[in-house]
């Protein structure tokens, strides 16, 4: 199935000069400290009273007007400097050149390239740490299954000697020869706990 993207313009020199306008002005309303207060004889939504039966915004209508402060009103008391937030972060902080979000060659919001390169760079090293991983796994796999040969090989070995099971020199004996055997590993401790016990099995 076919998904839709859309595009949005990058805003020009003149949007953001109004953007910053616009915030200029909300922020002349909002002056006030603690936010504007509403106007008790008018309503504070201006799409509901259009809505209402409200043909279009008058500016010559009190009502219409005074709707809309409410509304602006409610917006700034509700949501604090949200205009700086948005205008200031969309015209200075993701529009800025060197922060290297946008793609400069682009006239949409497109992300800048380095992204894509990012995104290739993070897919091979998560490659590279599962093939590391699965590297280990078979390492460790490979040594209990040596080891588990080494042991049965030396218990068999033991085994038909005349040593007493209970001595425990003949056991350190066996020990130190499994030892000299095969190189230290982190498995080898659990192989000595398991001879041990298989051994003393044997009684």
């Amino acid at each position: 199935m076919r998904t839709m993207s859309m595009k949005m313009a990058k805003p020009s020199g003149d949007d953001i000069q109004a953007a910053e306008e616009l915030m200029q002005i909300l922020q002349l309303i909002d002056a006030r400290f603690g936010g504007p207060w509403a106007n008790p004889d008018a309503g504070d939504s201006i799409s509901e009273l259009l809505q209402d039966g409200e043909k279009e915004f008058d500016g010559e209508n009190i009502t219409h007007l005074q709707t809309l402060y409410n509304n602006l009103a409610r917006l700034l008391r509700c949501t604090p400097n949200f205009y700086g937030r948005v205008i200031s972060g969309m015209c200075h902080v993701i529009m800025y050149p060197k922060n290297e979000i946008l793609d400069p060659e682009s006239d949409c919001i497109d992300l800048h390239p380095r992204f894509a390169q990012l995104a290739v760079e993070a897919s091979r090293t998560a490659e590279l740490e599962a093939e590391n991983a699965a590297l280990r796994a078979a390492q460790t796999e490979q040594h209990i299954h040596t080891a588990g040969q080494r042991l049965y090989e030396e218990l068999r070995q033991w085994l038909a000697t005349e040593h007493d099971p209970d001595s425990q020199a003949a056991l350190q004996a066996w020990r130190e020869a499994i030892a000299q055997t095969a190189p230290q590993h982190s498995d080898d401790e659990a192989v000595d706990r398991f001879a041990a016990v298989h051994v003393r099995g044997h009684e």
